[in-house]
């Protein structure tokens, strides 16, 4: 497992510069009062009805359905069409159709082993954690 995380603060910038030019986004033209809406967590209000469209997007079968979502505009040269989707099953568990047993507890040896300072648990199936 990859893990990339970018530096909060140039999200923050980004962000900043983004919504200068995008037209749908709220103008903040002073960066403190940018940020400190940032910080607070106070993104762009939103009807009843615009949240619940993006709920409605939001589900695994809608987002399974939209090439966007699927990268199934890319070219050939990136992504062999037909031979797989993006958005693949949705469930957890589905490594249990992949991996024997061996594989597993190799696996599990290995990764308890790399992880053993970090403060991370995963959900390996819909009843468990490690």
């Amino acid at each position: 497992v990859i893990y990339v995380s970018r530096n909060p603060k140039d999200v923050l910038v980004s962000y900043y510069h983004f919504s200068k030019f995008i037209v749908t986004l709220e103008k903040i033209p002073d960066f403190n009062i940018f940020m400190e809406r940032f910080l607070a967590g106070k993104g762009k209000k939103l009807s009843e009805e615009e949240i619940e469209s993006v709920v409605r997007q939001a589900t695994f079968e809608n987002m399974q359905k939209d090439p966007r979502a699927n990268y199934e505009n890319m070219p050939e040269d990136i992504a062999i069409k037909g031979k797989g989707r993006f958005l693949r099953k949705g469930t957890v568990g589905d490594w249990k159709n992949t991996m024997t047993v061996a594989q597993s507890e190799r696996f599990d040896e290995v990764l308890k082993e790399k992880i053993q300072t970090l403060p991370i648990k995963y959900t390996w199936d819909v009843n468990s954690e490690m």
